[in-house]
């Protein structure tokens, strides 16, 4: 909703107007009923974030349309789960109300991947340099900010990602997490989408001979093949770490 477009602006304009939020619960409500759903997610990204087409007094509003939408479900009777997805990005987390949000919802969802891609190469703090997009230690970054804003563990949720984030290198010689990419790797056979691989094309990558390295501090895999060619992602000894890491510090899941 948040890519430049007619919607860019959907989500803040939806916050800031207690006439147009009881419209769409009325509409989510019916869907949700109709469909058989026991609950809802809201994935915005991002309030505030002026690259994303927020405003600063998103801040407030997505609380008054959560605190809405949480007194309009439990008007129909049953309860209906509310949670809410928040970025592993410390930049776009300080756009979220967290103490504020927190009593309406059951479970906040986070996102502990796309921490980096080829967006970042428009990032004036980051610029064109390859980091792994499931990177343990920025993970923990953001969720030390939800404990400093008092969010228990157990209602946070960390959501995994399988596939990967990839970029094509500038220099051969330099293929390491931190140096510089000159745009997305190339795309896969099946996602055909450059800066971007599925797991299964990144394991036939490797059974085909690309390097796989294990990266133990951040917990990821890096992968390198053809010269140029670099992605980072998870498999079942890295999502073993980051679960380990989860359970460890009482994570709701």
């Amino acid at each position: 909703m948040n890519d430049p477009g007619p919607y860019r602006t959907t989500f803040s304009d939806l916050a800031a107007s207690t006439t147009a939020q009881d419209a769409f619960f009325e509409s989510l409500i019916t869907f949700m009923q109709r469909h058989g759903f026991d609950g809802v997610d809201l994935d915005w990204e991002y309030p505030v974030a002026e690259d994303r087409g927020g405003i600063p007094a998103d801040y407030d509003n997505f609380v008054t349309l959560v605190r809405r939408l949480r007194e309009r479900l439990n008007r129909t009777g049953r309860h209906y789960g509310l949670t809410l997805t928040l970025p592993a990005s410390y930049w776009y987390l300080r756009g979220f109300n967290l103490q504020g949000l927190e009593p309406y919802l059951d479970w906040f969802n986070i996102m502990t991947y796309d921490i980096h891609g080829t967006w970042d190469s428009t990032v004036k703090a980051i610029g064109p340099y390859a980091y792994a997009h499931t990177n343990l230690t920025e993970i923990q970054f953001g969720l030390e900010l939800l404990w400093r804003n008092k969010i228990h563990p157990g209602r946070v949720v960390m959501g995994l990602g399988f596939y990967g984030r990839s970029f094509t290198m500038k220099s051969p010689s330099c293929m390491a997490a931190g140096c510089e990419f000159t745009d997305g790797a190339r795309g896969g056979a099946c996602t055909g989408t450059p800066g971007v691989l599925s797991a299964a094309e990144i394991n036939e990558l490797i059974a085909n001979g690309a390097t796989s390295v294990t990266d133990t501090t951040h917990a990821v895999k890096i992968v390198t093949w053809d010269g140029n060619q670099w992605v980072s992602f998870d498999d079942a000894e890295t999502l073993g770490m980051k679960m380990d890491y989860a359970n460890l510090r009482c994570l709701g899941g």
